[in-house]
């Protein structure tokens, strides 16, 4: 078929401009131009004809039409027929959409050089560009003050552009025979936006070309960012049409007013319609440039791009006014219209990131500011709204103690970034309920939300990943956040977050909350010692509200959404962790909230209690969680509190196991209500815990007689509380009898001799063989009823309690060996502060150690003996150390409040040495001994054939370097040794023991400081070897921590699936100060206060002589601020105080030493007087007469040498 003058034109131009300005022509034309300058044009033209001729002869893709391309594709005029969207697919990744256009409109095209109308193939723009959908007449404004008429015509591919309807029908035949019969209307004024927006002028597109007779300029649909309307009137409406410029990389925005009622909804849904459906055949990724921006972006704000390249959108902002309270919009969406925008949702942001001309190597002429990218936390979604009529996004994220963000965006794919963004939430937080109201979308995409699979998450996985999310979400640091899961507990497994060093923050303790939120993997949840008060108050809208209303268990709430907005945080957290877990049974809140007492609001009920209490009354007395033993202990309860309490324990819907109360400042008439009130729970109650409260208990009617009933009843703890005085027990017979005991605690409580008459008989029963823990210490109990309890002991199973009777008013331990030695239902024994008057009793003592074989950890710190070791002590404590083969952990840890007497003496080396051939211990504490180098010797020795000793605490025992030495040399062939005590505290002393002897002249002083620094480097050197051979001892042990663990002032932690080393509560020595009881403390203050006093007097009186006497004299002082003099007389009269009350402490500490002196050797003399008269009455007189005679002659003799 010859080729017409009607369609070859026009033909022959469109392959010229697609081929022109498709990426093989920019290329081809920028790295051929310097060619053409030394080839010469023809050479050049011939070379770039033939590459370009075999491109669209190799390739046999073609653009499927329909309609008209029949006709075309019968003639065989469609076998070259390439569209651009497949020249775009043939460029270098490395080079797409990067190149500035490097011609002028006035230079000759690279298309114009290579074809002529001869060479083209014929080739119609409908086949080429695709059948036309839409066309029609707009008017558009390219700058701000110019008004004019364009005629669109919307393709399957492209949005062209046409000075008029005439223009397009040269190009598309099809609009020819409405070209004919349509007559120009009158112009419609355009409306321009008032937000700074850039106009695309005529021909300027990524795809147009400026010679083009036809059409002014073609956009490609595929990177068709968004249609939105931006002004709207009675009869019309201006949409702005955005796309990725390719060209410039950057965003070109085309404002066109169309008729409101006919134009705008077919315009916008024809574009969005056609956009979508462009891109789903050929999504378009990030070009590498592109991309290596976006991947900065993300791993700035710690966080990864998920795999899929989906997740990256082009989105367009759209102006907001921002005056809607309580919301803010970020300054960087207005700062940059043009600027290209991708939104990228990562692992646990969404992030919002400029791709700027700046980071494609072009320049920028109006701006030299870069935009910052956004990134909010996905968590943090608060609201996402789609508007399908406008194609705009509306994205509204809450932050910590900030106002909520709101994110105005257009985009042609809303949908899909709404159902990523619903799917990663569902991932980030496995098990939450999304509410509907989150997604505010059409009810079809309503529908398709949730359907598409999420990655399956362990239970013991679904914490970390949780916390992880809102840490990155509120910019926290989770390696800052310590916790452990332990499961070798009751309740297992059990989640505890740790205490550290700084108390956490508000957001940090919310991301926990949040973490542990519809996680039914822990039955145990611990926030002991973890201070709370910090979400006690109610933030409002401050990005933290997340109020959870919906419980897993039970009948809804009866509390609206309203009144529990009212609440504090601390209220809506613990109930929202709660409700959501049904496997949650026990929850620790020990000491987690620090209440100061006022007297005032207590007294007129003001006080709402600790929210703790409520919320948990709530919810247990509605039936919505399974959780049933509370620890409350440590907090301070107010009057609502305990009436909650008591209406708890009276319902029995509530399913209590225990309530610790220990420690809650409960008045005696809270805890009659309460005692009375425990009885019915007596299907499930198991721990009664009321110590350590103020309000005293009466024996005769604290303890009803329903609390017979209560057989699963199976640990009491009444220590430290008030009895009034009554002969009757703390616990009635019939009711102790009937419980099956298995931890009683009753320290610091004063015991009668009824209620220890009962005890001792309960421990004879059956009824106590379940018994593991018995705490008796402080009691006030003599040598006789301790001696009775080791009989009722001796009954048990072997080795199966633990008991603690230290702190006891005893005199001799003698009456209670022989009960001791022949214990065997002993596991652990504490028996602090025994006071050892004779050495044989101390001998005794030990021996009943030796042969007792059930006791496994003793502990004997604190010992009182008035005495050194003698030969015979040294080898019976030898003897214990060697022999006794179930021993693990032995403390014989001191005091340095009792001076000298604590001290084993020069001996101690000897005793020690058994531990060479000991093969069971585990754990040895001889702190604060003063063991010196003798003992460090000795434990050297033990330490190079001794492989069963894990953990050697011999801290404070004023050891010098070379005992030091010693020992660690000892390390070297030792790979058991998991802990040693710290060498630095002795390392200190000895320096500053060499510094204190440079006091006097500059000679001495600087000796001292030569011999310091020598000595220093000794020390240094020891603490680095510490440090290796306990590194090398972990990592051949296969325990986790490492140097970490090893810390100067702690001990190793114990991992919670490794109990490998374990420290029991009664292994922990308590360092008391230099006065022991509270007269010589009260003494100590008095001084103290008194040299306080003294010192900021005698020191005030002479700086304000000195004051007076600079005044005078000085003009430099009398220029002075008034506020400055005052500083230099307070700062005198406080350092002068400092150094009086030191002067007078220090000298009134070595009196009462010399007080304690004389007074043992007061005692001593009295009793070697008593020895001596006892040995007198045992000579006979003549015998005595004999003595004295002798003597007499004896002194006689000296005198007369002396004389001589």
């Amino acid at each position: 078929m010859p080729r017409s003058a009607s369609d070859g034109g026009a033909n022959h131009h469109l392959l010229r401009n697609v081929f022109a300005k498709s990426a093989l022509g920019f290329n081809s034309f920028k790295e051929d131009t310097i060619h053409l300058h030394k080839k010469g044009l023809e050479s050049s033209v011939t070379e770039i004809r033939q590459r370009t001729q075999s491109i669209f002869h190799t390739r046999s893709a073609s653009h499927s039409i329909p309609g008209q391309a029949e006709q075309y594709a019968s003639s065989g005029l469609l076998k070259k027929r390439r569209s651009i969207a497949r020249l775009e697919s043939l460029r270098p990744s490395s080079q797409s959409r990067h190149y500035p256009t490097i011609w002028s409109p006035s230079s000759p095209t690279v298309t114009e050089v290579l074809y002529s109308p001869a060479e083209t193939e014929t080739f119609t723009s409908e086949a080429f560009y695709g059948r036309v959908l839409q066309h029609g007449e707009v008017h558009s404004s390219s700058v701000p003050w110019r008004k004019k008429t364009e005629y669109l015509v919307l393709t399957e591919n492209y949005l062209l552009r046409f000075k008029s309807l005439k223009k397009a029908a040269e190009s598309f035949p099809s609009l020819a025979s409405q070209a004919s019969n349509v007559s120009r209307q009158n112009s419609i004024q355009s409306y321009n936006s008032s937000s700074p927006v850039d106009s695309v002028p005529s021909g300027s597109s990524g795809t147009d070309s400026p010679t083009e007779p036809a059409a002014k300029s073609s956009i490609w649909l595929q990177y068709l960012i968004a249609a939105q309307v931006v002004h709207e009137s009675r009869a019309h409406a201006t949409v702005e049409i955005v796309w990725d410029n390719n060209a410039k990389s950057n965003v070109s925005i085309l404002p066109i007013t169309v008729d409101r009622h006919n134009g705008q909804p077919h315009w916008l849904e024809s574009l969005s319609s056609i956009a979508k459906a462009c891109r789903s055949e050929n999504i378009p990724s990030p070009s590498p440039i592109h991309q290596k921006a976006i991947n900065e972006a993300v791993e700035k704000n710690l966080d990864s791009i998920l795999d899929d390249r989906s997740s990256q959108f082009l989105v367009h902002p759209r102006p907001s006014n921002g005056s809607e309270s309580g919301f803010v919009v970020p300054d960087e969406l207005s700062k940059d219209l043009e600027c290209l925008r991708f939104l990228v949702i990562g692992k646990n942001k969404t992030h919002l990131i400029p791709i700027t001309p700046c980071s494609t190597g072009l320049t920028r002429s109006h701006s030299d500011t870069p935009v910052k990218a956004l990134s909010y936390g996905t968590v943090g979604l608060k609201s996402v709204s789609i508007n399908d009529q406008t194609n705009s996004l509306t994205l509204i994220f809450s932050q910590p103690r900030l106002l909520d963000v709101v994110l105005d965006l257009s985009s042609m794919h809303c949908q899909e970034i709404a159902q990523l963004l619903y799917t990663q939430l569902e991932y980030l937080r496995p098990k939450w309920v999304i509410e509907p109201s989150l997604f505010k979308v059409s009810p079809d995409l309503q529908s398709q939300l949730g359907q598409e699979p999420v990655a399956a998450c362990p239970p013991c996985e679904t914490f970390s990943r949780v916390l992880d999310a809102y840490c990155a979400a509120w910019n926290i640091r989770s390696e800052t956040i310590i916790y452990d899961i332990d499961v070798m507990v009751e309740d297992k497994p059990k989640f505890r977050l740790k205490p550290r060093g700084k108390v956490y923050q508000a957001h940090e303790l919310l991301a926990v909350f949040r973490a542990l939120r519809y996680n039914e993997y822990f039955a145990t949840i611990s926030f002991a010692n973890i201070v709370l008060d910090s979400i006690t108050s109610n933030y409002g809208q401050a990005g933290y509200q997340d109020i959870c209303l919906d419980p897993v268990i039970g009948p809804p709430l009866k509390t609206s959404h309203v009144e529990v907005k009212e609440t504090s945080l601390l209220y809506q957290e613990i109930s929202a962790i709660v409700m959501t877990n049904r496997k949650l049974r026990r929850l620790d809140l020990t000491s987690c909230i620090y209440r100061h007492h006022n007297e005032q609001i207590f007294s007129i009920g003001e006080n709402k209690g600790c929210d703790i209490v409520e919320a948990l009354y709530s919810l247990c007395s509605n039936q919505n969680t399974n959780l049933d033993w509370i620890i409350l202990s440590g907090i301070r309860l107010s009057q609502v509190d305990s009436d909650h309490i008591v209406e708890m324990l009276a319902n029995k819907d509530c399913h209590l196991r225990a309530i610790e109360l220990s420690g809650c400042h409960l008045d005696t008439y809270s805890l009659r209500a309460i005692l009375s009130e425990l009885p019915k729970q007596w299907r499930m109650l198991e721990g009664i815990d009321i110590s350590n409260n103020p309000g005293a208990i009466d024996p005769e009617v604290s303890f009803p007689v329903d609390f017979g009933s209560c057989n699963a009843v199976r640990s009491i703890n009444l220590s430290r509380i008030h009895l009034k005085r009554s002969v009757a027990p703390l616990i009635p017979r019939n009711i102790l009898f009937s419980w099956k005991l298995e931890d009683i605690k009753l320290s610091w409580t004063s015991l009668n001799d009824q209620t220890m008459t009962d005890l001792v008989e309960y421990l004879h029963s059956p009824a106590s063989k379940q018994l593991q823990s018995l705490y008796l210490d402080n009691c006030g109990l003599s040598i006789d009823w301790i001696a009775k309890i080791f009989d009722a002991l001796a009954g048990h199973d072997s080795g199966s309690i633990h008991l603690d009777i230290s702190s006891n008013s005893i005199s001799s331990v003698a009456p209670a060996i022989a009960s001791l030695q022949n214990c065997s239902g002993l596991r652990s024994l504490s028996w602090k502060l025994l006071d050892f008057h004779s050495p044989d009793e101390f001998g005794h003592f030990i021996q009943a150690l030796t042969a007792n074989t059930t006791i496994t950890h003793l502990d004997l710190s604190e010992l009182l003996l008035e005495f050194d070791l003698n030969i015979g002590l040294a080898t019976d404590l030898r003897t214990l150390f060697a022999e006794n083969k179930v021993l693990k952990s032995i403390s014989l840890a001191g005091n340095n409040s009792i001076l000298d007497s604590s001290q084993f003496g020069p001996l101690v080396g000897e005793a020690l040495a058994g531990l060479a051939q000991n093969t069971t211990l585990e754990r040895f504490y001889i702190e604060r001994q003063a063991i010196g180098l003798v003992g460090a010797t000795a434990l050297a020795t033990v330490l190079t054939s001794n492989s069963t000793l894990k953990e050697l605490h011999c801290g404070s025992n004023e050891i010098p370097l070379a005992g030091w030495s010693a020992l660690l040399d000892s390390l070297q062939g030792n790979n058991t040794l998991l802990y040693i005590a710290d060498p630095e505290p002795d390392g200190q002393r000895d320096l500053n023991a060499v510094m204190k002897s440079g006091a006097g002249s500059h000679e001495a002083r600087r000796r001292a400081t030569e011999v310091k620094d020598v000595t220093e480097k000794y020390w240094q050197h020891q603490y680095a070897r510490r440090k290796e051979y306990l590194e090398r001892n972990f990592q051949s042990s296969g325990l986790r921590g490492g140097s970490s663990s090893l810390h100067h002032h702690g001990r190793t932690p114990v991992n919670s699936t490794s109990l490998l080393i374990q420290y029991p509560e009664n292994a922990i020595m308590r360092y008391s100060t230099q006065f022991k009881t509270e007269e010589e403390v009260q003494d100590a203050y008095r001084v103290a206060l008194q040299g306080g006093v003294s010192g900021a007097a005698r020191w005030g009186f002479i700086s304000a002589l000195a004051g007076a006497t600079a005044m005078y004299f000085s003009p430099v002082f009398r220029g002075v601020t008034v506020q400055y003099k005052v500083f230099l007389q307070m700062a005198s009269m406080t350092m002068g105080g400092f150094i009086e009350a030191d002067r007078r402490m220090v000298a009134h500490e070595l009196v009462v030493r010399q007080r304690k002196r004389a007074e043992r050797q007061r005692v001593l003399r009295q009793e070697f007087a008593k020895e001596m008269e006892k040995e007198l009455d045992e000579i006979d007189d003549a015998t005595l007469e004999a003595q004295i005679r002798e003597a007499e002659l004896m002194s006689a003799m000296s005198r007369k040498k002396r004389v001589e």
